[in-house]
């Protein structure tokens, strides 16, 4: 692939620490590329408490840029506008450059409203394990899609206050904190890091909860099969794993940055060709 970088190039970014693990400059530059776009999308690391310091300079040379652990919060206060999404989840992923202004938005609800866009879940029971923030994009997806979400942490507390906070801006209030798993469910969503890194084949549930459950979705991508998806395939279930989600926040960022849709075959090319990288690369 060609990313080289001209005077004339636009450049776009993903900004955190760490950052030597993002895959977003992938999707992104593959993306360009088939576009025939004098664009270049590259990582940025910037530590937590360099994020003010370096503002400018983002306001200054980029188009558009993602955001990812820690700045996904802190970035708020620097920008000059936010949509409903971010106000919904008090997080930021996307930002475009306008005017010299800086816009905020969050395409992770998009991305994941997007991978289970086939699926019926009105008045359907769907289990939620864990409470941080993207289990706090998909409670409110879930609940826009009709279905009554049981949600299961660790710690009570941190679930009550990501209900507390996501019950406001839904009108689907049909939410249940569970202390323990009692009920079957029709889905069941793992978004703890349970299966991947040092979990790296720990069940985030006990297996005989994969019963009588037709979709497991887990929001890890890296390895590409967690044991909780291989288990409830075994099952009869059908999987979904966190490159959907990932790979559909980055288009909508694209389309939010370019103020047009992108074409839907080639949305589809750059899914074969990015989808395979991923489980080539994360192949267990």
């Amino acid at each position: 692939m060609n990313h080289r970088i001209k005077g004339s190039t636009k450049l776009y970014a993903v900004i955190g620490d760490p950052i030597n693990h993002s895959l977003s400059p992938e999707l992104h530059n593959t993306l360009f590329d088939y576009e025939e776009k004098d664009s270049a999308y590259i990582p940025l690391k910037i530590r937590y408490e360099e994020l003010g310091a370096n503002i400018h300079t983002l306001r200054n040379n980029l188009y558009g840029f993602n955001i990812t652990k820690p700045h996904k919060q802190n970035i708020i206060k620097y920008l000059d506008q936010m949509d409903e999404n971010s106000k919904v989840y008090n997080a930021v992923n996307t930002v475009k450059v306008e005017s010299g202004k800086l816009m905020g938005y969050n395409t992770d609800g998009y991305g994941f409203s997007k991978s289970i866009e086939h699926l019926d879940l009105e008045e359907k029971k769907v289990l939620l394990l864990g409470a941080g923030g993207a289990a706090s994009v998909v409670l409110y997806e879930l609940l826009k899609k009709g279905a009554c979400v049981h949600v299961k942490n660790r710690s009570r507390n941190k679930a009550e206050d990501m209900v507390e906070n996501i019950i406001k801006f839904s009108s689907n209030k049909d939410i249940h904190i569970c202390d323990e798993i009692n009920d079957s469910y029709y889905m069941i969503v793992n978004s703890t890091p349970l299966g991947m890194g040092e979990y790296k084949g720990v069940m985030p549930i006990d297996e005989i909860h994969l019963e009588n459950v037709k979709v497991a979705y887990d929001l890890i991508y890296n390895p590409y099969h967690t044991e909780f998806l291989k288990r409830a395939k075994e099952k009869g279930a059908q999987v979904i794993n966190g490159f959907e989600m990932l790979f559909y926040q980055g288009i909508r960022a694209q389309e939010i940055w370019k103020n047009e849709k992108i074409n839907e075959e080639l949305v589809m090319k750059v899914y074969k060709d990015i989808n395979k990288y991923f489980e080539d690369k994360f192949r267990d």
